[in-house]
Protein backbone atom coordinates (compact mmCIF):
# COMPACT_ATOMS: atom_id res chain seq x y z
CA UNK A 1 0.00 0.00 0.00
CA UNK A 2 0.82 3.37 -1.10
CA UNK A 3 2.44 6.00 1.83
CA UNK A 4 -0.41 8.57 0.27
CA UNK A 5 -3.58 5.65 1.09
CA UNK A 6 -2.00 5.22 4.25
CA UNK A 7 -1.80 9.21 5.05
CA UNK A 8 -4.91 9.52 3.78
CA UNK A 9 -6.60 6.69 5.97
CA UNK A 10 -4.67 8.09 8.69
CA UNK A 11 -6.08 11.97 8.27
CA UNK A 12 -9.67 10.57 7.55
CA UNK A 13 -9.61 8.87 10.93
CA UNK A 14 -8.14 12.06 12.37
CA UNK A 15 -10.77 13.98 10.58
CA UNK A 16 -13.71 11.81 10.72
CA UNK A 17 -13.38 10.07 14.71
CA UNK A 18 -14.39 13.06 16.61
CA UNK A 19 -17.17 13.98 13.91
CA UNK A 20 -18.69 10.74 14.24
CA UNK A 21 -18.14 11.06 18.67
CA UNK A 22 -19.68 14.22 18.77
CA UNK A 23 -23.07 13.02 16.40
CA UNK A 24 -23.25 10.40 18.61
CA UNK A 25 -23.53 12.67 21.95
CA UNK A 26 -25.34 15.19 20.36
CA UNK A 27 -27.94 12.53 19.35
CA UNK A 28 -28.25 11.39 23.17
CA UNK A 29 -28.56 14.82 24.59
CA UNK A 30 -31.28 15.38 21.95
CA UNK A 31 -32.88 12.48 23.09
CA UNK A 32 -32.50 13.62 26.90
CA UNK A 33 -34.11 16.51 26.32
CA UNK A 34 -37.02 15.24 24.15
CA UNK A 35 -37.61 12.81 27.17
CA UNK A 36 -37.37 15.55 29.85
CA UNK A 37 -39.46 18.11 27.35
CA UNK A 38 -42.07 15.23 26.78
CA UNK A 39 -42.67 14.80 30.98
CA UNK A 40 -42.82 18.68 31.57
CA UNK A 41 -45.29 18.49 29.43
CA UNK A 42 -47.42 15.87 30.52
CA UNK A 43 -46.93 17.05 34.02
CA UNK A 44 -48.30 20.32 32.81
CA UNK A 45 -51.23 18.54 30.65
CA UNK A 46 -51.91 16.54 33.42
CA UNK A 47 -52.39 19.61 36.31
CA UNK A 48 -53.98 22.04 33.96
CA UNK A 49 -56.70 18.83 33.09
CA UNK A 50 -57.12 18.43 36.86
CA UNK A 51 -57.73 22.14 37.63
CA UNK A 52 -60.46 22.32 34.98
CA UNK A 53 -61.93 19.14 35.67
CA UNK A 54 -62.31 20.34 39.37
CA UNK A 55 -63.56 23.51 37.92
CA UNK A 56 -66.66 21.70 36.09
CA UNK A 57 -67.18 19.53 38.83
CA UNK A 58 -67.57 23.04 41.06
CA UNK A 59 -69.65 24.24 38.65
CA UNK A 60 -71.83 21.14 37.99
CA UNK A 61 -72.55 20.89 42.06
CA UNK A 62 -73.68 24.45 42.03
CA UNK A 63 -76.09 24.31 39.03
CA UNK A 64 -77.56 20.36 40.96
CA UNK A 65 -77.95 22.33 44.10
CA UNK A 66 -79.81 25.49 42.29
CA UNK A 67 -81.85 22.78 40.35
CA UNK A 68 -82.58 20.88 43.94
CA UNK A 69 -84.02 24.01 45.21
CA UNK A 70 -85.84 24.98 42.56
CA UNK A 71 -87.26 21.50 41.93
CA UNK A 72 -87.80 20.79 46.22
CA UNK A 73 -89.84 24.61 45.98
CA UNK A 74 -91.75 23.34 43.31
CA UNK A 75 -93.01 20.18 44.34
CA UNK A 76 -93.91 21.97 47.93
CA UNK A 77 -96.02 24.42 45.79
CA UNK A 78 -97.62 21.34 43.88
CA UNK A 79 -98.53 20.02 47.50
CA UNK A 80 -100.20 22.68 49.24
CA UNK A 81 -102.13 23.10 45.86
CA UNK A 82 -103.09 19.47 45.93
CA UNK A 83 -103.77 19.74 49.93
CA UNK A 84 -105.82 22.77 49.76
CA UNK A 85 -108.23 21.06 46.75
CA UNK A 86 -108.29 17.89 48.82
CA UNK A 87 -109.67 20.19 51.52
CA UNK A 88 -111.96 22.05 49.88
CA UNK A 89 -115.58 20.86 48.70
CA UNK A 90 -115.63 20.11 44.65
CA UNK A 91 -117.42 22.99 42.91
CA UNK A 92 -119.65 22.16 39.65
CA UNK A 93 -120.42 24.59 37.27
Amino acid sequence: MLIRYKLLLLLLGIALLPLIIISWRGYQITQGLGTELADQSRDSLIKSTTEQLQQAITYNTTIFDRTKGLLENALRSQAREVENRIGKQPTFP
